[in-house]
């Protein structure tokens, strides 16, 4: 069974995987989700992973978005970024963010996992789904960054205002 919260840019939905194939009670998982300033947000807590997902805020940065891969279920699609790396003592940590059309704000959700078993088990059990109602699983989400960042970096400043990295020259004076 699915639990799905309903965030300020759409739906995520937890189907709890174990780190096995075995599937998670529903009591071994914890959700909780916040709609105060400067955020929203929802947090999702299993055996061995936990998942903080940050809808929206009151600090919007520009968004690179040549940092940004394409996952579809069908015929929808959306944008995201994510960045995995281990931690010390096996943990794990996955940065994602996922930028819907028209949205200027991505959806960040953060993964912590022990190991890289839990981590796989986090990626299954979670699913963004769209304003169609479509699930696209941060599982097939698999096009790893290159970038650190999926926001638009400054890299000097001119007497007009700030300079930033080339893939957002847009923004530059």
């Amino acid at each position: 069974m699915a639990v799905c919260a309903l965030l300020y840019l759409g739906f995520l939905c937890i189907n709890p995987v174990s780190g096995g194939s075995e599937r998670l009670l529903t009591g071994e998982i914890r959700v909780e989700s916040w709609g105060y300033w400067p955020s929203t947000g929802v947090r999702v807590e299993a055996p061995g992973w936990e998942a903080r997902v940050f809808a929206s805020s009151d600090n919007v940065e520009a968004v690179n978005t040549s940092a940004f891969s394409k996952a579809c279920e069908g015929e929808v699609c959306l944008q995201y970024y994510v960045n995995c790396r281990p931690e010390m003592d096996q943990m794990r940590q996955c940065f994602f963010a996922i930028l819907r059309e028209g949205q200027k704000q991505p959806v960040e959700i953060n993964i912590t996992a022990y190991g890289v078993e839990r981590e796989q088990a986090a990626l299954r059990s979670i699913s963004f789904v769209t304003e169609n109602g479509v699930r696209i699983p941060l599982e097939t989400m698999t096009a790893r960054s290159l970038t650190e960042s999926p926001y638009c970096k400054r890299v000097g400043r001119s007497d007009k205002g700030p300079i930033f990295e080339p893939a957002c020259a847009y923004l530059n004076p």
